[in-house]
């Protein structure tokens, strides 16, 4: 009872900050089974300015149980996205492959962070989008729309089965 009556404060104490009526056990009940994560290394760097140390690519991608959940997370991310926007200065962008929209942060190149001096934060450009009724986070737009690609594609072939077991499947960069 009193794990429970924590998780519920919790909930409640989230919820104050999402959008609309959402509330976060609500978004996680209607997270789906399968979940997969990508890592990749860049084609191409997401600035013209170097990080001191570069990182790869990697991204996301969550099924939902209930066919509400992408309409539901959307207005969660972008209302985190305008409180690190706050504090990083980041410029929301948008576009838009193979028919679907992504949203996508950027870092100022011309602005210094002092907690950033080697500047890692030129390998990211957080974004996301919905396919279907999966949602797509990833922290390159690069990345982000070769995972559209891959599920677009994904949809007009049978999955096999040990794709549907392992819910993971190999792309390469």
């Amino acid at each position: 009872d009193e794990i429970r009556g924590g998780l519920e404060k919790a909930d409640k104490d989230v919820s104050k900050f999402l959008p609309g009526s959402a509330r976060l056990g609500d978004l996680l009940a209607m997270w789906g089974p399968y979940h997969r994560i990508v890592v990749a290394n860049h084609d191409t760097p997401p600035y013209k300015k170097q990080p001191g140390l570069r990182l790869p690519a990697f991204g996301y991608v969550a099924t939902g149980r209930d066919p509400k959940f992408a309409k539901s997370v959307e207005p969660a991310l972008r209302s985190a996205a305008i409180i690190a926007s706050l504090q990083f200065g980041l410029k929301m962008t948008e576009h838009t492959h193979e028919g679907t929209g992504i949203v996508a942060y950027r870092f100022p190149e011309d602005k210094e962070l002092a907690d950033d001096a080697e500047g890692v934060r030129f390998n990211f450009e957080p974004c996301f989008a919905i396919v279907a009724d999966q949602l797509v986070v990833a922290s390159t737009v690069e990345l982000c729309k070769k995972l559209i690609t891959e599920l677009k594609g994904a949809e007009k072939r049978p999955a096999s089965s040990a794709e549907r077991a392992a819910s993971i499947r190999i792309i390469s960069t």
